[in-house]
């Protein structure tokens, strides 16, 4: 008897359950630095690469966040250091974590985005205790209506390395 009442409350159960998961998000998480994470909804990413630094091809007279172009399933396409772009330290590491994006600005590409880690899939209705990039961020426009970053840890966002520099030059005079 027990048993049954415990099935009839799985089965009145189960549909609500289906339904609020439904409503849900799926982000794939990444580090881009040992603080700093991001969100990028998986509508948005077609797949995610670890390849060896020496397969992304260098392109001269680029600025340094734009790593170069890498050759994946019969397609060619560039590879940016995110976390470079947006104005926080270059990855040293051989291996490259590519997270590759459909983007659809001004025609529909693929853009490699180079991270630190992936971390995993995050399931949820928005993105806990992260917000949308703010000016102060310089994410490529077609990336800000699906990235998400979290509050950092220090007071003020990352900055640039050109403002970091003129900081402590100025700090010093």
């Amino acid at each position: 008897m027990e048993a049954s009442r415990t099935f009839e409350r799985i089965q009145h159960l189960l549909p609500q359950l289906e339904q609020q998961d439904s409503q849900k998000s799926v982000y794939l998480r990444f580090m881009l630095a040992p603080d700093c994470s991001a969100l990028l909804a998986v509508a948005q990413v077609e797949e995610t690469l670890v390849v060896a630094r020496e397969t992304v091809t260098a392109l001269p007279n680029l600025p340094r966040w734009f790593l170069g172009l890498l050759h994946s399933r019969n397609q060619v396409f560039s590879i940016i250091d995110l976390p470079q772009l947006l104005g926080l330290p270059a990855i040293a590491a051989q291996q490259c974590h590519i997270v590759v994006v459909r983007a659809f600005r001004p025609q529909e590409m693929l853009l490699g985005l180079r991270v630190q880690r992936i971390q995993g899939l995050s399931a949820r209705r928005k993105p806990i205790n992260y917000r949308r990039p703010s000016s102060h961020y310089r994410a490529p426009s077609l990336l800000l209506p699906e990235l998400h970053f979290p509050q950092f840890r220090s007071a003020s966002p990352p900055r640039s390395q050109g403002d970091r520099q003129r900081l402590q030059s100025s700090a010093s005079v």
